[in-house]
């Protein structure tokens, strides 16, 4: 097509309101001409239709969006160009839709519009994924690219004048301050502006680079993580304490604290580990000490503690962080799937509790496993989750919400001194069940974890067994206790009745448990029926409790706890054979 027929259509469009369509035609004329006049000419068509008439409008909009970009410090510039200065000019073709012409190379920037209505609210922020973009000035890049609108933060060095020129050129847009502070861009004149901030900040370091000098920028990088975790750490903005108490096992706890220190996190996170009375391994925990006094992230604190209770309670009033993620001093974190993890609760901050997975490299289980993502927001769900997550590795509570609500006095008033075993021995639990009852709890489905603990003797110096914990006496004593919590809890009844029936109906499964991988200790003490026939007495024996019953609270409730407890009784009687067998 002529370049003349080209044109006519761009002025049909023009006649019939259709400005972006007229706009696209010109643009294609333009660059089909070779004749300079020409080009010339068709600019003029589109300077006085489109670009001359909302001079004013620009003016104020670059005057409104530098003043914005400043007041949020966005801009770290020493000085900001004129209007006059700047070197792309925007042509409107909608009140949000804009074209770009460059005013030295005379011509215009390409078919993509800048558009400034586009709704991101639909798009996941990467809160720890800052990404930083050297030389570079095309606004469009940013604001439309989807991959790069999901960082957390955008830090945009410039370098030059006339990449300043350039960038600023998209100010005149109204409204682009607040995209730009919607996506969180900080904007630098140059390399050594962008290293001041970050050591004066503490701002997260980008974990992504796109720039010609990729060499150079990642031995910036790593050199000021080094200095922050050496001594200019400013720790004022912990998103996750990584919380970790320790007894007598300084050796696997110094091992932990080195694979923790090998993320490339700094003011993102701390390292809290808690010496709970240890008297063994005592070299092994100095030496942690050392590392805190060169590692800023790392904090070391002794305390006293004579069982898990003390030594829970401990550890949970430490954190600075918005969240805690709890671990062993035996399990090792998977250093590369941290920061999808810390994405995850990000992403659900509002949540009280989250689980993490963890694989034991010995008898390859997985705690807290979900083929997906689960969040559970029923109260029964979650309360009665809360209430069997054992395993302390990969727990991330919600510390703001602990806060809040003085969890940790409130819990270590009313149960420190109190004879319950599920407080004493799953202390952890406790305080998830609390947390959860006005919150929800996820479980991630994420591998997070792996427990390094090797395979312990079952059997003490004396010859005694252990895990006494399998036995029906102690389970049926754990969920004596763990009706007492959910007594306080003050539950609805269906609510309450819920967690005690699944309570009732799960010991099963965790006896059967018991008989298949240690037969011989639990046959010693009880042949199946009798463990049956026990645990089927205890739990008539709670449910007749006054107490109980009152916050059962429905004879229909109670009828129906009646007649699953006994089905489920006859059921695991028949069920001996297959037991036994496996």
């Amino acid at each position: 097509m002529a370049v003349e027929d080209i044109l006519r259509y761009g002025f049909d469009k023009f006649d019939n309101n259709e400005y972006d369509e007229a706009i696209m035609a010109f643009m294609a004329a333009h660059q089909a001409s070779s004749d300079k006049q020409m080009k010339n000419d068709i600019f003029q068509v589109v300077n006085e239709n489109f670009i001359a008439p909302n001079e004013g409008e620009f003016r104020k909009a670059y005057e409104e969006n530098c003043k914005l970009l400043r007041e949020n410090e966005k801009l770290h510039l020493a000085n900001i160009p004129q209007y006059e200065e700047l070197s792309l000019k925007m042509i409107p073709v909608s009140d949000s839709r804009f074209y770009v012409w460059n005013d030295e190379e005379k011509r215009f920037e390409g078919k993509q519009p800048v558009i400034v209505e586009e709704n991101l609210q639909d798009v996941k922020t990467r809160m720890f994924s800052p990404i930083l973009i050297d030389g570079y000035s095309d606004i469009r890049g940013i604001i439309h690219n989807e991959e790069q609108s999901r960082n957390m933060r955008v830090y945009l060095v410039l370098g030059n004048d006339r990449l300043v020129r350039q960038l600023f050129s998209y100010f005149i847009i109204p409204g682009m301050a607040e995209k730009l502070i919607e996506l969180n861009v900080d904007i630098f004149e140059d390399k050594q502006a962008f290293k001041e901030y970050l050591i004066r900040s503490g701002a997260y370091i980008p974990r992504e680079i796109k720039s010609d000098d990729l060499d150079e920028y990642t031995q910036m990088m790593s050199e000021i993580h080094a200095e922050r975790i050496r001594e200019n750490r400013k720790g004022g903005n912990v998103f996750l304490s990584i919380c970790i108490p320790s007894f007598n096992r300084g050796k696997e706890a110094l091992e932990t604290i080195k694979n923790l220190q090998q993320l490339m996190y700094d003011e993102e996170i701390e390292i809290i580990l808690c010496n709970n009375s240890s008297t063994k391994g005592v070299e092994y925990y100095e030496k942690i000490r050392e590392l805190s006094g060169k590692d800023k992230r790392i904090i070391y604190k002794e305390m006293q503690s004579g069982c898990y209770r003390d030594s829970f309670e401990n550890v949970i009033g430490l954190p600075t962080g918005k969240h805690a993620l709890l671990s062993t001093d035996q399990d090792h974190i998977i250093i590369e799937n941290l920061d999808n993890a810390l994405q995850y609760i990000y992403d659900n901050c509002e949540l009280g509790l989250i689980s993490f997975e963890t694989k034991s490299t010995v008898s390859k289980t997985i705690y807290y496993n979900r083929e997906k993502s689960t969040i559970y927001a029923d109260t029964f769900e979650k309360i009665y989750h809360a209430c069997g997550s054992n395993y302390l590795t990969g727990l991330c509570f919600n510390m703001e919400a602990i806060r809040e609500n003085d969890l940790c006095e409130k819990l270590i008033n009313k149960y420190h001194n109190e004879d319950n075993l599920m407080y004493n021995d799953y202390t952890h639990c406790v305080f998830a069940a609390y947390l959860v009852k006005n919150s929800a709890y996820a479980f991630s489905a994420m591998l997070l974890f792996t427990d390094e603990a090797e395979e312990e003797n079952l059997f003490d110096d004396n010859g005694g067994f252990k895990l006494q914990y399998i036995f029906p006496e102690s389970r049926m004593k754990r969920i004596r206790n763990e009706i007492a919590i959910l007594m306080d809890l003050e539950l609805y009844s269906w609510d309450f009745t819920s967690c005690l029936l699944n309570a009732f109906l799960d010991v099963y499964r965790l006896l059967r448990i018991g008989y298949k991988f240690y037969f011989e200790e639990m046959i010693k003490k009880h042949s199946w029926d009798d463990t049956c026939d026990y645990v089927y007495k205890e739990q008539l024996d709670i449910i007749n409790n006054e107490k109980v019953m009152q916050h059962v609270g429905n004879d229909y409730y109670r009828k129906q706890i009646d007649v699953q407890i006994e089905e489920r009784y006859l059921k695991e009687i028949a069920d001996k054979p297959y037991v036994l067998k496996n």
